[in-house]
């Protein structure tokens, strides 16, 4: 079977492009039973802003590849892109369309509905792909499908199992663009001294919190750890191929086990690893031991969710921790000589300008005691969200969606139908009834203020202006 699996351009400027590790864990498995694969990395092939022209060109070439498969993953900000994609594909192109990804995982009925794929596969897709791959004329009723065929909704229920983690193929890098391709490391904004290459790394799928403005347990329905041996092999792999490299763990939480991360830290000593990396944790998931453990193994940066440091707002998005528990940890990662690197959320529902503005105060202070970078965002309505699900909210246009809606413009002729949410969730955020319009525009030019200062952070280029 010939498959080409798809990663979408991403419509702003994130630094630094990396090799997509979901078509690559797709294209190996799939080469590794036989499969003809290809894959295209249309982050790296397109620019921005993308031409109408630049999506007739990718189809032309896909189309002279002949796959009996075409698979497309699916994210947020990126779905007017496949739709458009999609659609110029199938006017003049056999073979199945399938979508994949977080999206379709979150809101299957109306990526089914919306974009005329042949199907959408929801959850963790190398099951299904091998599934659909081996037997074809079985779509209808393979596990994790759900298709849209003539106004009926074929919903088929999710698998039970999963592919073990540790019997993936590592990532066909070889079926990706060159490395050299992807976002070099010598750049004012990188802090470290040799030029490297940064590459992702997937120790573990999924998540057990249950904080109400995040989707990740609905995409990854349980957590599940690789072996550590097996990590630090593909590190060590890495490593001996292409240099001095940066390893960016994609765990949403690295440091849920910490005798996992110290069976880790342990093989990537005695292996003589000297590669730095980074990961993601909560604030109230370290301690002094596994960050000096973590620390000299070297951990040069971890990423947090603080969200507040309001605790009647953390107890409602259901974070798990209080205001203390972020001082303290954002205290033991900084004094163990870790970057800390914090992002919150504003504009949640019972905020406050008072509440919103001390978490502003808190990040900027947090600047001037050690933590290394700050990020804010507007409440974003991502499907699948318990926060928009539970609580009736209006929703109103963000300072983005004029901008989007522009990029938007620049492929498709018809932007107009894609200004909803669904299609451009950063468009929009909820009206909060606690702030007046100049409220909540003094807090939008404070933070777009902030995050202005780590150049470049999503949405960096689309500031949007108050008319």
């Amino acid at each position: 079977m010939k498959v080409v699996l798809c990663n979408p351009p991403q419509p702003v400027s994130f630094f630094p492009k990396i090799p997509p590790l979901g078509i690559a864990y797709l294209g190996g498995l799939l080469r590794e039973n036989g499969h003809d694969v290809v894959l295209y990395d249309l982050n790296i092939r397109l620019g921005s802003p993308i031409t109408h022209q630049d999506i007739t060109d990718v189809v032309k070439d896909i189309a002279d590849d002949e796959p009996d498969i075409l698979g497309v993953s699916c994210w947020a900000m990126c779905m007017p892109f496949v739709s458009e994609f999609v659609q110029q594909y199938k006017l003049e192109n056999d073979g199945l369309v399938l979508l994949g990804g977080p999206y379709p995982s979150l809101a299957p009925v109306e990526t089914v509905r919306g974009i005329p794929a042949d199907c959408c596969v929801v959850g963790e897709g190398e099951l299904p792909l091998l599934d659909i791959a081996r037997a074809p004329q079985n779509l209808e009723s393979t596990e994790n499908v759900w298709i849209h065929k003539e106004g009926t909704l074929i919903q088929n229920p999710r698998r039970s199992d999963f592919y073990p983690l540790d019997e993936l193929p590592y990532p066909a890098l070889d079926l990706l663009p060159p490395i050299e391709a992807y976002q070099n490391m010598q750049d004012d904004y990188w802090y470290m001294e040799a030029p490297t290459y940064e590459f992702p790394i997937m120790g573990s799928r999924g998540c057990p919190y249950r904080c109400a403005f995040c989707s990740t347990r609905k995409i990854w329905t349980s957590h599940r750890r690789r072996d550590p041996e097996s990590i630090v092999k593909e590190i060590k792999q890495l490593a001996r191929e292409y240099g001095d490299i940066f390893i960016d763990f994609q765990d949403d939480m690295f440091t849920l086990s910490k005798a996992w991360v110290s069976s880790i830290c342990r093989n990537l000593r005695s292996e003589g690893i000297t590669a730095a990396w980074s990961c993601c944790t909560r604030v109230d998931c370290v301690d002094d031991d596994i960050l000096s453990t973590m620390k000299a193994a070297g951990c040069t940066n971890i990423d947090l969710g603080i969200e507040s440091i309001n605790d009647h707002v953390l107890e409602y998005i259901r974070k798990g921790y209080t205001a203390a528990d972020v001082r303290r940890g954002l205290s033991a990662i900084t004094d163990h000589g870790i970057q800390a690197e914090t992002t919150y959320i504003v504009n949640l529902p019972v905020e406050t300008k008072e509440d919103i503005m001390r978490t502003i105060d808190f990040g900027e202070e947090s600047l001037k005691e050690g933590v290394s970078e700050v990020t804010f965002y507007l409440l974003t309505p991502y499907p699948g969200i318990d926060l928009l699900e539970e609580h009736t909210i209006e929703l109103m246009p963000s300072p983005y969606r004029d901008n989007l809606l522009k990029y938007v413009a620049g492929f498709s002729r018809n932007p107009e139908r894609y200004d909803d949410p669904f299609w451009l969730p950063e468009a929009f955020t909820i009206v909060n009834p606690s702030l007046t319009q100049d409220d909540f525009w003094e807090v939008f030019e404070r933070i777009h203020a902030i995050n202005a200062t780590f150049p470049p952070y999503p949405l960096s280029f689309y500031k949007g202006e108050r008319k």
